[in-house]
Order: C-alpha cells, then sequence, then structure tokens
C-alpha cells in the first residue's frame, strides 16, 4: 500500500512498526502504534538521515499503518463484542470540510467489494 500512496515501498518502516511482535505477540500493538511527538520525532529524524524530505512522509506512512491496525481491532472487537451483528466489511469515510467526520459501514459480497474498487479507481482517472 505504501508504494501505491508514496512510489516507495518502506518495508523497513513496516517492519520496524511490527518488531515487537516477536515478543508480545498480540500485545505488540502497545508500542509503536499509537501517536507521540517523539516517536513522530524519531521516526522524521532516521528517514530524513536516509533521504532528506522524506521524513514527513514515513509518519504519514507510520500513522496509515497504526490506523489500518487499529481498524483491524475494531472489526475484531465489534464481531466479539456483539456476536449477533452481520460482520461488517466494509469502512468508508470522508472528512468534508474538515469539520466533521462522514462514516459508513456494512457487508458486501466479493463481487460488490471487487465492483466498488473499480468504481473508485474510475473515478480517480477522471
Amino acid at each position: 500500500m505504501s508504494r501505491k500512496r508514496t512510489g516507495r515501498d518502506f518495508r523497513e518502516l513496516h517492519i520496524w512498526i511490527d518488531e515487537p511482535k516477536e515478543e508480545l505477540g498480540i500485545d505488540h500493538h502497545s508500542k509503536r502504534h499509537f501517536w507521540s511527538r517523539s516517536t513522530e520525532k524519531e521516526i522524521v529524524e532516521y528517514w530524513n538521515k536516509k533521504e532528506d524530505g522524506i521524513g514527513k512522509i514515513a509518519v504519514e506512512e507510520w500513522l496509515f499503518h497504526i490506523a489500518l491496525d487499529n481498524l483491524f481491532i475494531l472489526f475484531k472487537k465489534v464481531e466479539y463484542n456483539n456476536p449477533m451483528k452481520e460482520k461488517t466489511n466494509f469502512l468508508s469515510f470522508g472528512f468534508p470540510g474538515g469539520d466533521f467526520v462522514y462514516y459508513e459501514d456494512g457487508k458486501h459480497e466479493n463481487e460488490i467489494m471487487k465492483r466498488i474498487f473499480e468504481i473508485i479507481k474510475e473515478g480517480k482517472k477522471q
């Protein structure tokens, strides 16, 4: 995903984010999976040494990684806490005007999901 978003794979960054997994298992999310000024600074400094100006992009990828991981945890918690709720496999977010968050979730069959993503791709080409 990073390559698609930035043109770089940031593999080293993603390995670093999940490195505590070997020691902590699922609890590795207690490390490097939340925003802090000190971690942001560490990432910016490290990546700027590798290539000037890339630190801010690395921070965006770090935040994107942890956001997706936390959404995955949310999916699992919703399923666990409410087994009668239909499983959700689709989330849509929007931040129109920056004043509020648009949110929608649902359950779609795989063919519908594929079509949704095709429509999104087609819209980006225009």
